[in-house]
């Protein structure tokens, strides 16, 4: 491992574990799961700004831990991408190149999920950020059509480079993809 993959390892398998025990908890998709969806990315939230903000509080200017705009980009992700899931999974299992639309959820479904589990998660996001003391964390978010701009050019056109994003957690995210997933492979997952 070079020196710059040696000091990144710690941050590409703590994301790692994040984005393996969201799945854990978060679950299969079903429409009634909407409240305990909503219940445990809140959750998860909390763990995730206390971090953050035990981190700022060190003073270093090294990084122990992801931003927390990163660690929000992935969970408000996942959330976005859950209820195409089963879709992808029937899509892959047929052996298909594409996802047929009728594998998806309805619209209808599509936006009350939003409605009524990404809004709220994302409201409490910016709650939970200032309770921690720092408002700021939020703020690194960016705007939010730049935020979900970026989730949608990963879900829809496949980007995976810091210069295919506009904010600092789909940045983050981008810088240690490969380098996570070559570590991975080094692994053996």
């Amino acid at each position: 491992m070079t020196p710059l993959e040696l000091a990144n390892a710690h941050l590409c398998l703590e994301l790692q574990t994040d984005h393996d025990a969201t799945e854990i908890i978060l679950g299969a998709y079903a429409t009634e799961n909407w409240p305990l969806f909503r219940y445990y990315a809140t959750c998860i939230l909390i763990v995730l700004f206390i971090i953050e903000s035990e981190d700022r509080k060190s003073g270093l200017p090294l990084r122990y831990h992801p931003h927390a705009s990163t660690r929000l980009f992935m969970l408000i992700a996942h959330l976005v991408e859950l209820p195409m899931i089963p879709g992808i999974k029937r899509a892959h299992a047929e052996g298909l190149d594409r996802l047929s639309p009728e594998y998806l959820p309805s619209s209808d479904e599509l936006m009350g999920f939003r409605t009524e589990v990404i809004k709220p998660v994302m409201m409490a996001s910016q709650i939970i950020a200032e309770a921690c003391g720092i408002p700021e964390a939020w703020d690194e978010l960016g705007p939010t059509d730049a935020f979900f701009a970026d989730i949608d050019a990963i879900l829809i056109n496949g980007a995976n480079t810091p210069a295919e994003f506009k904010t600092q957690g789909a940045n983050q995210w981008a810088e240690l993809k490969a380098q996570n997933s070559d570590l991975l492979e080094k692994l053996g997952w």
